[in-house]
């Protein structure tokens, strides 16, 4: 399957009745939203487009955000860090997830109003999952790219960089374990794609989930050969000498979502709460963008 079949797929397999309003909520220009969803979002679009420097005072909001240990959950941490979901109301807590499944269960279940989340969760919810009766929905994207599928140095000796017949060469004589850490979700595609272009058809048992945190020690104890998933963990395995590179995601799908702010019912619904959540956000995600603040943004995070 490519990657025109696969959108085209996933944009049949599930519809968002809420997406409309819900960039609404962020004050976007759009000329053909209707006169209810544009008079529901109004307090919801003078929230998010306040004057740089401002601050509206609301009544205090509690909010729930789930995060999994990636890079790409920088802007949710700064944006509590830095002050900016106070700076907006929100009396927000992140609450650390454990794995992708448990986050889907903690989102659909209304444990955590949102979450920082695989893009495509919501949509293999809608399509190979069961769909809950409060389906979930992105808000908003958080990044693009950041993701490897990384292999066992031992196990793929003499394998280069994105060399397919390399690839298929070492599974054909010796099926080897291979991870991925949610069953439909991005870093399942990446790794299906890249069996897919290397002609070799993986065995039933052979692609397992393993929650990213969990995935350097599992290839340590010989648990699985390989593996995809996001940052730092590759770079950790090459760090600790484990693994190797194979390919990045990017050089599979130059600058491809990856990552997004899901939400469950409640914020679905409560738009005014939405759009200031994304509000902070996203300006965090700008003062990540400045390289001077990286370090900063790093030792935040490690702590």
């Amino acid at each position: 399957m490519d990657r025109r079949e696969f959108l085209r797929l996933a944009g049949v397999g599930l519809t968002l009745p809420a997406a409309g309003s819900l960039l609404s909520a962020c004050g976007g220009d759009d000329t053909s939203t209707t006169a209810a969803s544009a008079s529901s979002s109004t307090a919801a679009a003078a929230s998010a487009s306040t004057a740089p420097g401002t601050t509206v005072k609301k009544e205090i909001r509690k909010v729930k955000i789930g995060f999994i240990a990636l890079t790409d959950c920088a802007s949710v941490i700064m944006a509590k860090e830095l002050g900016y979901f106070a700076e907006r109301s929100l009396d927000v807590t992140l609450e650390k997830q454990a794995s992708w499944p448990v986050v889907r269960d903690n989102l659909v279940n209304g444990q955590i109003d949102a979450s920082h989340c695989l893009y495509s969760m919501p949509f293999s919810l809608a399509t190979i999952g069961n769909q809950p009766d409060n389906p979930l929905r992105v808000a908003m994207m958080l990044n693009r790219n950041g993701q490897a599928i990384t292999l066992n140095a031992k196990d793929f000796e003499g394998v280069g960089y994105g060399d397919l017949a390399a690839f298929k060469a070492k599974l054909d004589a010796k099926s080897e374990k291979l991870a991925m850490t949610y069953p439909g979700g991005t870093h399942d595609l990446w790794l299906r794609y890249v069996l897919k272009a290397a002609k070799y058809e993986p065995k039933a048992d052979q692609v397992i989930p393993i929650p990213p945190a969990q995935m350097v020690a599992n290839m340590t104890a010989g648990a699985m050969s390989g593996f995809c998933v996001g940052e730092p963990w590759n770079a950790k395995a090459v760090t600790d000498g484990v693994g190797f590179t194979f390919i990045t995601t990017q050089d599979i799908w130059q600058d491809h979502p990856e990552k997004a702010l899901v939400v469950g019912q409640r914020l679905t619904t409560d738009q005014d709460t939405l759009a200031d959540v994304m509000a902070a956000i996203l300006k965090a995600s700008k003062w990540i963008d400045v390289p001077e603040n990286r370090n900063t943004a790093a030792r935040r995070q490690a702590a």
